[in-house]
């Protein structure tokens, strides 16, 4: 399970559009190559998905890479 501080460190616990250079976006901050490999659905802005989409991928990032795949961890 991904502690509930990934969400807010990254995001504040919001639904955020792309930003910065790598265009991380929604509650997890996933870029949109990350997005794609991990089986997210069209389009690759995180952000334009439901909460529980964003939980499933982010949810297959952690068991593939862990803490490692976030800034704030």
């Amino acid at each position: 399970m991904i502690p509930g501080y990934i969400v807010y460190c990254e995001s504040k616990g919001t639904n955020e559009g792309p930003n910065g250079p790598l265009a991380a976006a929604g509650y997890y901050q996933i870029i949109p190559q990350t997005w794609a490999e991990y089986g997210g659905s069209p389009p690759n802005d995180a952000s334009q998905h439901s909460r529980s989409e964003q939980d499933a991928v982010a949810a297959r990032i952690w068991h593939d890479v862990g803490a490692s795949a976030w800034a704030c961890a």
